[in-house]
């Protein structure tokens, strides 16, 4: 909860993960974490060097790189901060703009587990991917890959696709034709990175919901194809937004929302009720984002319930 006291907004840090409280502490007395980047209602970002660390609202789940605040009644549009103003650590405090104090006392860590999972219930996945088809062609978000899963996976799509949903379509379709080949093309992989419209475009959601999965599903070939993109693709080289860029980072990393790790590993857990709110909840994320991200989880899914097959 925020107080105000001789023109400074209080607020109590709630919880945050190793990258954040790595690079606080990190830092002495009266030093900079970095500038304000961007600010949302929900998210202010920080940017240092090439990454970026955020400060979220209570309704944020937990992210690599970020502290969630009690900001409970307050929109971080209405702090009157600018683009640009330090983020300076006091002690055990942050301070923004010489304007809000962050207390970051008894904060409590979030260590993700991201643990590996094999798929050995395979009737449970695919049970889960109809539910999946069932919440995307209802809620799912047009305008980004919904166009690409209907036509591939439904054969089915009540709207006439734009150009960019069109070519969106196109390149996923080389993509994951690729994958099911177990031959990777980086240039193919670096045509979706950047298309899209927004902070995240829906080529670099689709990429990260996708490799995300691919790299957490333990199996000889989606171990394979994982280490292969990660170690053949530059993300220095890409075209992308500076937050889509940092977003590919941390997936590249291994370091994923809260949201999408639970999304992920419902796809294989026998409580469906489980499964469809982790999945309400990814695809309330931004606009199309959601949608984005979580076809590129169902897709890893779809391809890696094949592999697995294949396997025995």
């Amino acid at each position: 909860m925020c107080t105000k006291n001789q023109n400074k907004i209080f607020f109590n840090s709630l919880s945050c993960d190793e990258g954040f409280l790595d690079h606080f502490q990190d830092k002495k007395d009266y030093e900079s974490i970095g500038k304000i980047h961007t600010i949302f209602n929900k998210v202010i970002n920080i940017v240092y060097g090439n990454r970026i660390y955020s400060i979220a609202a209570l309704a944020v789940d937990n992210s690599p790189y970020t502290l969630r605040i009690d900001n409970k009644g307050c929109s971080f549009k209405e702090l009157n901060l600018i683009v640009g103003n330090s983020a300076i650590k006091i002690r055990n405090s942050l301070i923004l703009g010489n304007k809000i104090v962050i207390k970051l006392y008894n904060t409590k860590l979030w260590k993700p587990s991201n643990r590996k999972i094999n798929i050995k219930n395979v009737k449970v996945a695919e049970r889960n991917i109809i539910k999946f088809n069932e919440k995307i062609v209802d809620k799912g978000i047009n305008g980004g890959c919904k166009y690409f899963y209907e036509s591939r996976y439904l054969e089915k799509y009540k709207y006439k696709p734009s150009l960019v949903e069109r070519e969106l379509s196109n390149r996923i379709k080389v993509f994951t034709d690729e994958v099911y080949k177990e031959k990777v093309n980086i240039s193919h992989i670096n045509s979706l990175i950047g298309l899209g419209m927004g902070l995240t475009p829906s080529g670099d959601d689709f990429l990260s919901g996708f490799l995300s999965t691919i790299s957490i599903i333990n199996s000889k070939k989606t171990n394979k194809i994982s280490q292969r993109i990660i170690r053949d693709l530059n993300l220095e080289d890409i075209s992308t937004t500076y937050v889509s860029r940092q977003m590919l980072m941390n997936t590249f990393e291994g370091r994923y929302k809260e949201r999408i790790l639970k999304l992920i590993y419902s796809f294989i857990n026998e409580n469906e009720s489980e499964f469809i709110k982790s999945l309400d909840r990814v695809l309330a994320i931004g606009s199309s984002s959601g949608t984005d991200l979580a076809i590129g989880i169902a897709t890893a899914f779809i391809l890696a319930i094949d592999f697995h097959k294949m396997e025995g």
